[in-house]
């Protein structure tokens, strides 16, 4: 168990390389935009609209910490925890998305 713990700590220790933060700030935007375009899609939709808002911001905040703060993996893994949780929120808000589903 010391060793197992030993190893994990060790890994919230490291740092993403430049590349690999390249890569999470991109999947972090694509999943912003994915939502912008369901947004888009139901213009009228208030809660895609709240749901947006919300990833547009932690997307943002998350690419910030990244870029100029830190980059250790402890601090993404928490950044894209809390983005992917908020992109589910936005596919949840769809209502187009709903029905397609329901069609399935």
């Amino acid at each position: 168990h010391k060793a197992a713990l030993k190893v994990e700590n060790d890994t919230w220790q490291l740092h993403l390389t430049p590349q690999q933060q390249g890569h999470m700030r991109g999947f972090w935007k694509k999943m912003r935009s994915r939502c912008y375009d369901y947004w888009m899609d139901e213009i009228d939709n208030d809660a895609l609209m709240h749901a947006h808002t919300i990833l547009q911001e932690a997307t943002s905040r998350c690419c910030m910490t990244l870029k100029e703060r830190t980059s250790h993996v402890k601090s993404t893994a928490v950044c894209h925890e809390e983005l992917v949780m908020l992109f589910e929120n936005c596919r949840k808000a769809s209502t187009k998305r709903k029905a397609m589903m329901a069609q399935a």
